[in-house]
């Protein structure tokens, strides 16, 4: 693989995890599923760098890979720190669902109505 083909691939993966925070940020988390597994998908496909021994390009070419990389993982921390966020969020109002449920059965049962129900007699009036 060229060093320039490897390069385009770390732009593009940190294009993904900006892709997956700008979808967080918008309350869309199916677009953040599916950029994860772009995301995926590419770093099966991004593998070492190229050999660069020797080359003075390479060293340069090197360093701006280094400062991809330091940036994707950057942001890739701010993703993974805003999606915990947003799991204890859930979590909260799963709590609070629950807890409104429970009050609302113990009411049913205190007035003596056990399970709510609904009951339907079916007619045939096929005759």
């Amino acid at each position: 693989m060229e060093i320039a083909t490897w390069i385009e691939q770390l732009r593009e993966y940190s294009h993904l995890i900006e892709a997956q925070l700008t979808a967080l940020e918008g309350g869309d988390l199916v677009r953040v599923a599916d950029f994860a597994r772009s995301r995926d998908l590419l770093a099966h496909q991004i593998g070492a760098p190229p050999n660069l021994t020797g080359a003075r390009r390479g060293e340069r070419l090197l360093e701006e890979a280094n400062q991809i990389l330091a940036v994707a993982y950057e942001r890739a921390e701010l993703l993974e720190r805003r999606l915990t966020e947003r799991i204890a969020e859930v979590r909260t109002e799963l709590d609070t669902l629950h807890g409104r449920e429970t009050a609302i059965r113990r009411y049913l049962e205190a007035e003596g109505m056990g399970e709510a129900r609904l009951d339907m007699a079916i007619q045939d009036d096929t005759d």
